[in-house]
C-alpha cells in the first residue's frame, strides 16, 4: 500500500507540486482567519438559577426555596453536582451537568423543574430566574465610568440604559453587569411618628401610591371609519406630583403624601460599589457567550464603546480595568513565535547535516503544510484555535520534520552512491526504493507516537477539556506530515535531486567526524557492557528516586499580565465598611510599580449569577507589560504580606483564568479545597474550625480560610396570634406590613422616564429603620377601624442567625480552602490528610472530602498511569507482529524506561514540580525514542537479513553507522523545536512550558542510550539467542 502511494506520487510528480503550492497558498489564508481564544470550552454546562426572596432569613430560603429547588432538579439526567447558597434574601442553585450534555436542553429542562418548584413558593417569593449562558471563562471586558462632574447617579443611569443596552446588542455578548454607582429610584420614605399623628397607615400609604402611578389600557373606539386606541393616563411627570398625591381625608382636609413621608429621587438600597485607581466609580463587567470568539466579541465591543462615549457628557470618563483579548493576543503571538523560532533551530539543524539547501529545503515543507493540514482539520471540525491546540503544534514542530529527514537524508545518500556507482540506475527507481526501504521506519513510528499519544484522548474531566486539543493537534500534525513525506517528499526530491548535479561526492564535514567519534564510542560500547549496563541502571535507580520526591501539581501557574485579589471582611460587614476597608487595600496596591490599574467591585451587582454579599471586595489588577512568572509570584507574596496586617481580612490572590478553573473544579476559588459534610450548622462550624487549625499549622499552606458562615445580627417579629385574632387580624397581614415598613416595597407600575423607567419604592425613611422601638411603635390597622403598635401584637426581640447556608449533595456543607505554591500542593495535601486522620474524629453522619488541583491531579496521573501500561503492552505486540520478532520488540521497548532519565532530571533541574503537562511530556518522549529506536532496530534486522553470514558486530557498527544521521538529526529537531517553550515560558507557553522541559531534557538521554545501549542490548540477546 505504501509503495504503490510512492509510486504513484512519483509518477504524478508535477500534480503533486501544484497540488502542495495551492494547499499551500489557500491553507494559510483560511489558517489566518481561523477563531482565536486563550482556552478550549473546559467547563462542563452550568446553569444557574437565581430567585429573590426578599427579607428573608437564610434558614427561611433554605427551607422555602432551595431544598423544593434542589428535590426537583436532582432527578434530571446526566446531573454531576447540585450546589446551592442560601442567604438572606437570596437562593442560588448551581447545576452541573456532565460533559457533552447540549446546554440548551439541560437549560430547559432545568427551567420546567423550576416552574413547577416554584408553585410551593411563599406569595412574596419570586419566581425563579435562570441566568444567561455564558462561558466560564467568559469575562472578557471590564470597565470604570468615573467623572468629576457628574453625579453618581447619572452615571449609574447611563450605565444601566444607554450602555447595558448597546452593549447587549453586540453580536456575542451574553451578559452586562453593572456595579457601584447609585441606582436611580422614586421613593417615599415614610415618618412612622407623621402616620400616628394623622392615623394612617401603613397600607394607605402603599395604596396611594399604586393609585398615584397608573396606566391602563381602554380598550378600542370605534366609529364607522376610523378606530381608537383608548388609553388611560395617570402617570406620574414629576417628583412634585407625586407629592401632592391625596392619601385620606381627616375632618375634610386632604393628607397628602409630602405630609407623612420624604417624597424624592435618591439612591436605592446599594448592594454593590465600584471604584477605579482610589476614585468611586461605576464598573461595567461584560461576559460573552459560550463558543464564540473571543476577539471577535472584544472587536463589537470597541467599536459599540467608540459610539457610546459619543453620546456621554464630556466629563465622563472611560478606563479599562481588564481585557481578556490582551491575555490572548500576548498568548497567541508567544506561541507563535515559539512555532516560528523552533523551525529557525531546526533549519540550522538541516543545513547542517544535510549540507545542501536543496535537501534541507525539501525537508522544511514539512513544517508548514503540516501545521497549515492540522489547521484546516481542527477548523473543518469546529475548532478554534487556542494555546492548546497551538501548543500541539509547537510541540509537533521537531517531530513532524522528522518523516521528510528520515525520507530525503537516505534518498540523498543513496543518489550519491548511485552517482558514484559503475552501473547508475535511474533517479526514478533510486528515489522509489530509497523511500521504500525506510518507509517501515517512518510509518510504524508514527502510528507508535499515536498510539503513545491515545491515553491523553481517555483523559475525562477537565484535563480531558483542556489537553484534548492538544493531542488531536499534536496527532493531525503528524499524520499530516506521514502524509507529506510519503507523497509529497519523492515527487520533490525528484525534481530537485533526480539530476544528480547538486550531489555531493563526500558526507558533510560535521557527518564524517560525527561517524568517527560515534565509531570510537560504540566499539569501547560493544567492549564494554557490563559498565554500561550498571551506568543506566544506577541512572534510572536515582532518577526513579528523584521522581517520587518530587512536587505534583495539576496545572501550572498562567503568566496573565492581571491579577484578581479578592478580599473578605467578617459576615455582617456592611458595604460601607467593606468599601472603606477597599480603598485602604487600594492604597497599599498603588505603592508597587508592577501594579498599572485597580479596579474594584464590592458586594453585588442586582443581576449577578453569584453569590456574593456585602462583605466581599474584588480587585481586578493590571500589571506592568511583559512581567515574568517570577516577578509575578514575587509581587503576589507581597501583596498577601501586605493585606495579612488587615485584621480580620481574608485575601485570596489568583490570576483571572487560574480562579476560574479552580471554581469550576469545585464551585471554590482556591487550588486545595475540602468539603465538610453534615446537616448541623453548630457542628459544622465546630470541626471545620479544627480542620482549619490543622491546616493552619502546615507551614507550606498559606491563605486558609474557613468558610465564613456565621450567626448575623437578626430582629425576630413572633406574632401573638391570640391578640391579633381578637382584633381581626391575620399574620400574613402584619408580616406584610412588616415586610413594607422594613424591607420597601415597590408599587406594580415604574415610573416611566421617556424610554426609561424606575422603581417606585415606600419603606420608612432611614431614621426609623435603625431603632428597634420604632419598629414596635409601627401603627397597624384593624378591620374595627382601630390602629394598634405592632409591639402590642407581638414580640419584637433581638436575635442572630447564620449568614449564609450553603448546601451539595443534598446536605448542609462547609469548605475550608487553602493555597500553597504549585510544587507543595501534593505533598501539603498528604501531609493534612495524614494530621486530620490522627488528630480528628467525625461524628457519625459528617464526611470530610478533599477536592481541588489535588483530587484532579490524582485522577488524570492514575488514568494516564493505567492506559499507558495497556497502551505500552499494545505497542509491544504492534512491534512483535511488525518485526515477527518477539527479541526487536523487546529491544525497542529496553529503551522507554532510559528516556524516562533525561526528562525527570531536567525537571527537577527547573521547578521541581511534575504537572499533568510534564505527564503528558513523558508520553510523548516514549513515542519520540521509540521512533528513534525502531529506526535503528529494524536497520539491524535488515543488515542481518540480507547478510545473515555477517557478524553482529558488523551489523551492529554498519546500522549504527547507517543511522547515525537521521537519528542525530529527528533528536536533534525535537529538541531544539523545544528550546523556546523550555528557556522563554511566558503568557501563552505555561501549560507547554513543563513538557517542553520533559521532552528537551529526555532527549538527551533517549539519544545517548539509543545509540549506545540499544546496540549492546541487541548485541547480548543476540548472543543468548
Amino acid at each position: 500500500m505504501v509503495s504503490k502511494i510512492i509510486r504513484w506520487s512519483l509518477n504524478n510528480r508535477l500534480l503533486v507540486i501544484i497540488i502542495g503550492i495551492i494547499l499551500f497558498v489557500m491553507g494559510s489564508f483560511s489558517a489566518i482567519n481561523t477563531p482565536v481564544d486563550v482556552l478550549p470550552e473546559f467547563a462542563p454546562p452550568q446553569i444557574v438559577v437565581q430567585t429573590q426572596a426578599p427579607g428573608f432569613a437564610a434558614e427561611e430560603v433554605e427551607s422555602l426555596v432551595t431544598i423544593p429547588l434542589e428535590s426537583a432538579l436532582n432527578g434530571l439526567p446526566k446531573i454531576q453536582a447540585v450546589r446551592s447558597n442560601s442567604f438572606e434574601g437570596l437562593s442560588f442553585v448551581t447545576v452541573v451537568f456532565e460533559w457533552g450534555t447540549d446546554v440548551y436542553r439541560a437549560r430547559q429542562l432545568v427551567s420546567e423543574k423550576a416552574q413547577q418548584a416554584s408553585v410551593f413558593f411563599p406569595k412574596s417569593i419570586s419566581a425563579p430566574v435562570l441566568s444567561p449562558i455564558t462561558s466560564p471563562i467568559g469575562s472578557v471586558y471590564f470597565f470604570a465610568l468615573t467623572s468629576k462632574v457628574t453625579p453618581l447617579i447619572d452615571l449609574r443611569t447611563y450605565a444601566d440604559w444607554e450602555i447595558r443596552n448597546k452593549l447587549l446588542s453586540v453580536r456575542g455578548v451574553a451578559k452586562v453587569l453593572v456595579y457601584g454607582g447609585d441606582l436611580k429610584q422614586y421613593q417615599i420614605l415614610v415618618n412612622p411618628n407623621k402616620l400616628r399623628q394623622y392615623s394612617i397607615g401603613l397600607n394607605q400609604v402603599i395604596e396611594a401610591a399604586e393609585k398615584a402611578n397608573v396606566i391602563v389600557g381602554g380598550g378600542y373606539l370605534v366609529e364607522d371609519d376610523r378606530e381608537y386606541l383608548i388609553r388611560g393616563i395617570g402617570k406620574i411627570n414629576s417628583i412634585e406630583e407625586l407629592s401632592n398625591c391625596v392619601i385620606a381625608q381627616k375632618e375634610s382636609v386632604p393628607v397628602y403624601l409630602r405630609d407623612i413621608a420624604n417624597v424624592k429621587i435618591g439612591a436605592a438600597f446599594k448592594r454593590s460599589y465600584g471604584s477605579v485607581d482610589g476614585k468611586e466609580a461605576v464598573i461595567v463587567a461584560i461576559s460573552r457567550q459560550s463558543g464564540v470568539n473571543t476577539l471577535e466579541v472584544n472587536k463589537g465591543i470597541q467599536e459599540a464603546l467608540k459610539t457610546i462615549k459619543k453620546a456621554l457628557p464630556e466629563d465622563v470618563k472611560m478606563t479599562q480595568t481588564y481585557s481578556q483579548s490582551d491575555f490572548i493576543n500576548t498568548s497567541i503571538k508567544n506561541i507563535v513565535s515559539a512555532i516560528f523560532e523552533g523551525s529557525i533551530l531546526v533549519i540550522i539543524v538541516l543545513f547542517l547535516f544535510l549540507g545542501n539547501w536543496r535537501t534541507s529545503f525539501i525537508s522544511l515543507t514539512a513544517i508548514p503544510l503540516s501545521l497549515i493540514v492540522a489547521i484546516l482539520i481542527l477548523k473543518t471540525f469546529d475548532q478554534t484555535i487556542n494555546s492548546m491546540t497551538l501548543g500541539g503544534l509547537a510541540v509537533a514542530v521537531g517531530e513532524i520534520v522528522d518523516d521528510a529527514i528520515i525520507d530525503v537524508e537516505n534518498v540523498y545518500k543513496r543518489l550519491r552512491q548511485n552517482k558514484l556507482s559503475a552501473n547508475p540506475k535511474p533517479a526514478f527507481e533510486v528515489i522509489f526504493n530509497a523511500s521504500c526501504e525506510v518507509r517501515n521506519s517512518v510509518v510504524y513510528g508514527t502510528y507508535i507516537i499515536t498510539v503513545v499519544f491515545l491515553p491523553v484522548l481517555f483523559l475525562t474531566g477537565i484535563a480531558g477539556q483542556i489537553f484534548k486539543p492538544l493531542a488531536w493537534a499534536y496527532i493531525i500534525s503528524l499524520f499530516a506530515s506521514l502524509g507529506i513525506a510519503l507523497i509529497l517528499t519523492p515527487a520533490m526530491c525528484f525534481f530537485l535531486l533526480g539530476k544528480g548535479e547538486h550531489l555531493l561526492d563526500h558526507e558533510p564535514k560535521i557527518i564524517t567526524v560525527l561517524k568517527e567519534k560515534y565509531s570510537k564510542l560504540l566499539e569501547a560500547a560493544l567492549k564494554n557492557a557490563k559498565p554500561i549496563f550498571s551506568a543506566t541502571i544506577a541512572l534510572s535507580l536515582v532518577a526513579i528516586i528523584i521522581f517520587f520526591t518530587m512536587g505534583r501539581s495539576f496545572l501550572p501557574e498562567l503568566g496573565e499580565e492581571n491579577l484578581v485579589v479578592m478580599a473578605i471582611s467578617p459576615p455582617g460587614t456592611s458595604l460601607k465598611a467593606t468599601q472603606k476597608i477597599a480603598l485602604r487595600m487600594e492604597k497599599k496596591l498603588h505603592k508597587y510599580p508592577e501594579v498599572i490599574t485597580i479596579g474594584n467591585r464590592a458586594g453585588r451587582s442586582e443581576s449577578d449569577d453569584e453569590p456574593i454579599s456585602a462583605n466581599t471586595s474584588h480587585f481586578d489588577i493590571t500589571l506592568k507589560k511583559g512581567i515574568s512568572q517570577k516577578e509575578t509570584e514575587r509581587l503576589i507574596e507581597d501583596i498577601r504580606e501586605d493585606f495579612e496586617r488587615i485584621p480580620g481580612l481574608v485575601t485570596l490572590i489568583r490570576s483571572f483564568i487560574t480562579e476560574t478553573i479552580e471554581q469550576i473544579i469545585t464551585g471554590q476559588r482556591a487550588p486545595i479545597v475540602l468539603k465538610l459534610y453534615g446537616n448541623d450548622l453548630d457542628t459544622l462550624q465546630k470541626y471545620a474550625a479544627r480542620i482549619g487549625g490543622i491546616l493552619s499549622k502546615i507551614k507550606t499552606l498559606k491563605e486558609v480560610q474557613v468558610e465564613p458562615i456565621t450567626n448575623i445580627p437578626q430582629i425576630h417579629i413572633k406574632i401573638r396570634k391570640n391578640i391579633a385574632a381578637r382584633y381581626g387580624l391575620r399574620k400574613g397581614d402584619l408580616l406584610e406590613i412588616i415586610q413594607t415598613g422594613f424591607n420597601g416595597i415597590t408599587t406594580a407600575q415604574r415610573v416611566i422616564e421617556g424610554q426609561k423607567s424606575f422603581d417606585l419604592l415606600v419603606w420608612f425613611d432611614k431614621p426609623y429603620r435603625k431603632n428597634i422601638s420604632i419598629i414596635r411603635s409601627t401603627l397597624i390597622d384593624t378591620p374595627m377601624g382601630v390602629k394598634i403598635p405592632l409591639g402590642q401584637l407581638a414580640d419584637v426581640i433581638e436575635s442572630t442567625g447564620p449568614n449564609i447556608i450553603n448546601r451539595e449533595k443534598v446536605s448542609r456543607r462547609i469548605v475550608i480552602q487553602a493555597n500553597a505554591k504549585k510544587r507543595d500542593i501534593s505533598k501539603s495535601v498528604e501531609k493534612a490528610q495524614k494530621l486530620i486522620n490522627e488528630k480528628l474524629k467525625l461524628p457519625e453522619g459528617y464526611t470530610l472530602e478533599f477536592e481541588g488541583d489535588y483530587k484532579q491531579q490524582q485522577e488524570a496521573n492514575k488514568k494516564l498511569f493505567l492506559l499507558s501500561i495497556l497502551i505500552l503492552a499494545a505497542i509491544y505486540l504492534l512491534l512483535s507482529l511488525a518485526f515477527k520478532s518477539f527479541k526487536v520488540a523487546t529491544i525497542i521497548m529496553f529503551n522507554l524506561p532510559f528516556a524516562l532519565v533525561g526528562g525527570i532530571i531536567a525537571t527537577a533541574l527547573t521547578n521541581g514540580t511534575l504537572s499533568i503537562a510534564s505527564v503528558i511530556g513523558f508520553i510523548t518522549l516514549f513515542g519520540i525514542s521509540t521512533r528513534n529506536a525502531i529506526l535503528l532496530v529494524n536497520r539491524f534486522f535488515d543488515i542481518q537479513k540480507d547478510n545473515p553470514d555477517l557478524s553482529i558486530e558488523l551489523v551492529i557498527k554498519q546500522g549504527a553507522l547507517d543511522r547515525l544521521t537521521p537519528i542525530l538529526m529527528t533528536a536533534l529537531t525535537a529538541a531544539l523545536a523545544m528550546l523556546p517553550l523550555a528557556l522563554f515560558p511566558g503568557a501563552g507557553r505555561e501549560i507547554e512550558h513543563p513538557l517542553a522541559i520533559v521532552i528537551l531534557g529526555g532527549m538527551f538521554s533517549t539519544t545517548t542510550l539509543t545509540l549506545l545501549v540499544i546496540p549492546v542490548i541487541y548485541k547480548k540477546l543476540h548472543t543468548l539467542s
